[in-house]
């Protein structure tokens, strides 16, 4: 009679499978996957004068995203590329009453072109208004978010506090 196999492996500790989970997401962090990744979701732009502020949001899922790239003109353009996933919104200058094609990718640790997701589209017209500030600001249903992905305001100054004095 055959004896049934045993398994080898003995059953994990919960430190065990806690610690496995932490080594995984960090593999995923720091090495990206090796699927695209998924566009950025709900772009939009602010027009201002000379130049027009291109907003995005992550794509779900997000893990593997370590940064953007914003395109001008043609997808093949080049216009910044941004190594922080925290941040996402670029100022485009461009001139007034002209209407500028924009473009934005998500970026994975793979990078070009197979850790690059497909680029999204959004179309603005800087403004010609006199005495408007040069670059627009970020408007106040959208939080500013700048180094760590997080969705604290933190450091953040609103445009009309900024010459406030105290």
């Amino acid at each position: 009679m055959r004896q049934p196999l045993q398994n080898a492996r003995t059953a994990a500790t919960p430190d065990e499978i806690r610690q496995g989970r932490e080594l995984r997401q960090e593999v995923l962090r720091t090495r990206g996957t090796a699927q695209r990744p998924q566009p950025p979701r709900d772009v939009r732009t602010v027009a201002s004068s000379r130049a027009v502020l291109l907003l995005w949001a992550l794509p779900v899922p997000s893990a593997d995203i370590t940064g953007w790239r914003v395109y001008k003109g043609t997808e093949l353009n080049l216009y910044r590329e941004i190594s922080d996933r925290g941040t996402r919104q670029c100022s485009v200058e461009g001139t007034q009453n002209a209407v500028m094609n924009l473009f934005v990718s998500s970026v994975n640790a793979l990078g070009s072109p197979d850790g690059e997701s497909s680029k999204v589209q959004a179309q603005g017209t800087p403004t010609a208004e006199a005495g408007a500030p040069g670059v627009a600001s970020t408007p106040p249903d959208t939080v500013a978010t700048s180094g760590a992905d997080t969705s604290s305001t933190a450091g953040y100054v609103p445009r009309w506090e900024s010459g406030r004095t105290q």
